[in-house]
């Protein structure tokens, strides 16, 4: 794959990759307009990881799935091996905080056996459940490697419960990359590399 104009990118993410890889928590916030190759890009991401031996995980959060409680969790670890989504909120047997402690100490289990990648696309669109688990995970998973990689569209709208606390870009494990508009020539070169 290609990353048309985009080699720093590739290259600042490829180094996190390698920081996940020895055991360094990582999170990586893709930002930018619709169409700037931000899809293009995470789908790079999870091919390296992949090839480089994480597991990866990934889901796409969309704006009519944001009504599904822990729709987007349920993608991610659909694929996963051995892993189980506790059941909670309204009517589920295990209390939110817990649910949230059991997922997080989970993939730390699965990240014994090598890194593991979470790459989630459009995650603007996830649900409030996918969104808090996710926050969790963040702030609770640094001595394990795991990477969560997200794109989100740079839009007015953007959604009340952002994967990010304000205080996360403050943190040193935490990376903002935004991108900007591809020229006609990047895009060209995006859409050729496109199977």
């Amino acid at each position: 794959m290609t990353e048309a104009g985009r080699a720093s990118v590739a290259g600042a993410l490829d180094t996190v990759l390698a920081a996940c890889a020895v055991g360094r928590s990582r999170v990586v916030l893709i930002e930018g307009a619709v169409g700037c190759g931000k899809s293009h890009l995470l789908r790079t991401v999870a091919e390296r990881a992949a090839a480089a031996g994480a597991l990866v995980l990934t889901a796409t959060a969309s704006a009519s799935g944001r009504r599904v409680p822990l729709g987007v969790l349920r993608q991610l670890v659909g694929s996963a091996p051995v892993f189980t989504l506790p059941c909670s909120g309204a009517g589920g047997a295990v209390p939110p905080d817990e649910a949230m402690r059991t997922f997080c100490a989970e993939l730390c289990d699965l990240a014994r056996g090598g890194p593991v990648v979470l790459c989630l696309d459009d995650v603007q669109h996830a649900d409030p459940q996918s969104l808090h688990h996710l926050r969790y995970l963040v702030r609770h998973a640094r001595p394990a490697p795991v990477l969560v990689v997200a794109t989100v569209a740079a839009y007015a709208d953007q959604p009340q419960e952002p994967l990010f606390a304000p205080e996360f870009p403050r943190q040193p494990h935490v990376r903002r990359i935004r991108l900007g508009l591809l020229s006609p020539e990047e895009t060209a070169a995006v859409q050729a590399a496109t199977p």
